[in-house]
C-alpha cells in the first residue's frame, strides 16, 4: 500500500492510480553543511506500507540509508531507492517487479522447518550470513520465521498487493517489498 506524504494535492500516476494526501513530511534546520537534513512528521515504518515523499525528502532518506519504505514520483512514475543490493533467495527463477527490475536467482534457497499443528516456524536452513549492504529476498515462510526469531533485519519478501498475474492467476511481477 502506498501512502502520500508528498503534497497537499493528489498524485496521479501514468497507470491511472491516484494517491490522496495523508500528511506532509516537513524539513527543519539541521547541521550547517546540510541545513535541510532534519525531517519532521515522517511516519514510522509499517509493514506493507510504502510512503510517497518529495524528491528532497527522498534524497535525504536515501543518504541516511536507514530505511527503504519510500518512493518519490517523477514524470508520473515511481522512483524507488536502491540503497542496497537485493539478492534473490526465493526460487530458481528470476523475480520481476512491476517497474521492470529483475532479480536473478543465486541458486541458494533457504528453507524453514515448520510445525503446522502448532502454527509456528522453528528453524531456517541455508540462509546466508549477513553481509554489509546486502538485503536478501526470501520466501514468505522464511520471512515469517526470521521475523519471529528477531535476530536480523537484512531480509525482505514480496508484497503481492498490486501484483500482476497471468491468465492462469500466477504472479508474473510484484510492486514492492515487505520489510521486517
Amino acid at each position: 500500500m502506498f501512502v502520500n506524504c508528498y503534497s497537499v494535492q493528489p498524485i496521479k500516476l501514468k497507470d491511472g492510480r491516484v494517491f490522496h494526501p495523508s500528511g506532509i513530511v516537513t524539513l527543519v534546520n539541521g547541521e550547517p553543511k546540510y541545513p535541510w537534513t532534519k525531517l519532521r512528521d515522517l511516519p514510522d515504518p509499517k509493514e506493507g506500507v510504502t510512503y510517497i515523499v518529495s524528491p528532497l525528502v527522498f534524497d535525504i532518506l536515501k543518504e541516511e540509508g536507514k530505511r527503504l519504505d519510500f518512493v518519490t514520483v517523477k514524470n508520473s512514475e515511481f522512483i524507488f531507492p536502491m540503497l542496497k543490493v537485493f539478492v534473490n533467495h526465493i526460487s530458481q527463477h528470476p523475480l520481476v517487479m512491476n517497474d521492470g527490475r529483475v532479480f536473478e536467482p543465486t541458486g541458494v534457497v533457504p528453507t524453514v522447518q515448520a510445525d503446522f499443528r502448532r502454527g509456528w516456524y522453528s528453524k531456517v536452513y541455508n540462509m546466508p550470513e549477513p553481509k554489509d549492504g546486502v538485503t536478501y529476498i526470501v520466501s514468505e515462510q522464511v520471512f515469517e520465521a526470521l521475523r519471529m526469531e528477531g535476530k536480523r533485519k537484512d531480509f525482505v519478501t514480496r508484497n503481492f498487493e498490486n501484483c500482476k498475474r497471468n491468465e492462469n492467476g500466477c504472479v508474473v511481477s510484484f510492486e514492492s517489498f515487505l520489510y521486517p
